[in-house]
């Protein structure tokens, strides 16, 4: 005798048999990009919170390109270099990310990194210039495969 089968039977298992199959497809020839982008999405958000919550900004920074005068405490805007911090931050990383992924070559990322500097007020920047120096080293590494040195890094603060 023969068994019938419903529509109903037939498409749940159409459809467990596409899933599997898919899953499988992703797993056996994508495996290396889903790691790669859910690790890089990890990054992009682990990166930029814990760093900078925990720096606090220098007392008295000097100025960049003297280092004679210093910036008077009483007279930083605190709440908005606060504000401008995390807009900075993640204007830097989108910048390396992307020259990364063009190829970019060191000077131009040197030279993009310093106008970004220079259109941010450096002078509300300088209070965290260590964190952003630690940033940019780190996300010039990891995204652009280049490697800045101390004194390269100096430069692009004193534009």
């Amino acid at each position: 005798m023969e068994k019938m089968i419903s529509w109903t039977n037939y498409w749940v298992l159409v459809g467990t048999l596409l899933l599997l199959y898919y899953g499988w497809v992703l797993i056996v020839y994508y495996r290396n990009d889903l790691f790669t982008r859910r690790a890089s999405n990890k990054k992009q958000f682990s990166a930029l919170s814990p760093q900078f919550n925990a720096i606090k900004p220098i007392d008295n920074p000097p100025l960049a390109g003297n280092t004679s005068r210093s910036i008077d405490s009483t007279n930083t805007n605190e709440p908005e270099t606060v504000t401008l911090l995390p807009s900075f931050t993640n204007e830097l990383v989108a910048y390396l990310e992307q020259a990364g992924k063009a190829g970019a070559a060191r000077q131009e990322i040197l030279f993009s990194v310093t106008q970004l500097i220079k259109r941010y007020s450096s002078r509300e920047l300088l209070s965290y210039q260590e964190a952003i120096n630690q940033l940019l080293h780190s996300e010039c590494e990891a995204s652009c495969h280049v490697r800045l040195e101390e004194e390269e890094i100096d430069r692009v603060w004193k534009g």
